[in-house]
């Protein structure tokens, strides 16, 4: 579930475990477990660990929330990878993996599906759910079957791992090592260069025959891509051999063979990376704008303001493929926002909406609100906006609890101090409760800034 924790006001992935479909203690341990392997140890490529625990009987780990996209996306848009960016990933994912190596830890479904690429360009593995300690026994058929992959490469990951990535020993039942990661990774290098799944779905047993068979029928990767460079044939050989003694016997081999014979990737303009980082902020802005749409005619505000907020850090050429509409779903949700508050609002299901807004949501809402008008430059809205709070304000207990929303309307929204509505209510709420000093204030700026503009003449006051 993408979460936030309330701690620390930050967007989290969180990872439940179903006890309804694995109610047995073995799943439990290997649940918490999983939690204790992803708090040992921390990598920049190598998705970062939050908190876990147990509240209510639920078992939970929480995770970085990671926005970006998979390498398996990326390889399915564009193909074989431009040379530069594949180089680039190899060498990030190899080093994330040598440091969970180095912990111990095997990751035991790597794939291209947990491979991501995030808005920062950073590569990061992720998903050690089904992660081994080393040396430990992974049998086959134990607890849950092998997951197949269908030509798509979808497909469900069982407790050992993805059938069409997983290592022939993986497949067979045998004990798994660190060769058997690097087996895996060696599958998605060739993907990456090749832009094509090196084995195929079918049953187990046909899974395995390809296996054994792969080294005399592979194509040696710089003739599938000439751009390849050529000692990545050497590299993926010594990655993909069916016998284990015949594989890198660690990551760090790995890692030195990619630093010594593979040239360095050219990351002075990073345009390739740059591409992928467009492409990832394209579906973004896709989900951020649906999740919003969807929010508003949910009832749920809160959600649907912190959606747009997160369309608007986007580029400003991606926002103008929704701002049209973005325009209209925000003037729908000016007016559903006031029904929720009025009382008027009884279509929508009270297990979605949020609850009927108080009086200070509904401000803060409006203030936030306000902000997204100005940014899109929906200037027509925003006097309606200032009439629409001036009137909520009055709902307010106290002038002193009014003052406390006008001093932030100003503080965190600018464009209302060229508010005649709002300021006039600021002086009245401050002559009543006998604030001269801000009262004072106000009307030396006013002076200064809005009567010489017609504005706000003084005639008024």
């Amino acid at each position: 579930y993408k979460a936030v924790d309330t701690s620390l006001r930050r967007t989290v992935a969180l990872k439940v475990l179903n006890r309804e479909r694995v109610p047995d203690e073995r799943a439990i341990q290997q649940f918490v477990r999983e939690g204790e392997l992803a708090a040992s140890f921390s990598h920049p490529n190598v998705v970062a660990f939050v908190d876990a625990g147990c509240e209510n009987d639920q078992h939970y780990i929480a995770y970085e929330y990671i926005t970006g996209l998979s390498l398996y996306d990326l390889i399915k848009k564009q193909g074989a990878l431009d040379v530069n960016l594949g180089l680039s990933i190899i060498q990030d994912v190899s080093m994330g993996l040598l440091a969970a190596h180095q912990k111990g830890i095997i990751h035991c479904d790597i794939k291209p599906q947990n491979i991501m690429i995030t808005e920062q360009n950073i590569i990061k593995l992720i998903d050690f759910g089904i992660a081994a300690l080393s040396g430990e026994a992974k049998a086959a058929g134990t607890a849950v079957a092998l997951s197949q992959m269908d030509d798509e490469g979808e497909g469900q990951t069982g407790i050992i791992g993805t059938l069409v990535y997983a290592a022939p020993e993986q497949n067979q039942g045998q004990l798994v090592d660190t060769f058997s990661d690097i087996y895996s990774l060696g599958l998605v290098f060739y993907e990456i260069f090749s832009g094509k799944r090196v084995l195929r779905a079918g049953p187990p047993k046909m899974i395995i025959l390809q296996q054994l068979t792969l080294m005399g029928k592979l194509q040696p990767i710089h003739e599938v891509n000439p751009k390849a460079p050529p000692a990545l044939d050497e590299v993926i050989r010594n990655m993909l051999s069916p016998r284990t003694t015949d594989r890198y016997k660690s990551a760090v081999e790995l890692v030195e063979d990619i630093e010594n014979k593979l040239p360095k990737p050219d990351l002075s303009k990073q345009s390739e990376l740059w591409k992928a980082k467009e492409l990832a902020q394209l579906e973004l802005s896709e989900t951020y704008y649906w999740s919003a749409v969807n929010a508003i005619h949910e009832g749920r505000f809160m959600d649907a303001l912190l959606q747009f907020d997160r369309l608007l850090t986007l580029k400003t050429d991606l926002l103008t493929n929704y701002i049209k509409n973005v325009r209209k779903e925000l003037v729908f949700f000016f007016w559903r926002l006031h029904t929720n508050y009025r009382g008027w609002d009884d279509n929508v299901e009270e297990s979605t909406a949020d609850k009927r807004l108080d009086v200070d949501t509904y401000l803060l809402v409006l203030q936030r609100l306000g902000y997204i008008l100005s940014k899109l430059q929906m200037d027509v809205y925003i006097p309606i906006l200032e009439k629409r709070i001036s009137l909520v304000l009055r709902d307010c207990e106290t002038d002193e609890h009014r003052l406390k929303y006008f001093r932030s309307f100003l503080a965190c929204c600018p464009f209302f101090s060229r508010s005649v509505i709002l300021l006039a209510d600021y002086l009245d709420a401050c002559r009543r409760t006998g604030a001269t000093n801000e009262m004072n204030g106000i009307m030396g700026y006013l002076a200064a800034n809005l009567e010489g503009e017609g504005l706000l003449p003084s005639a008024q006051y």
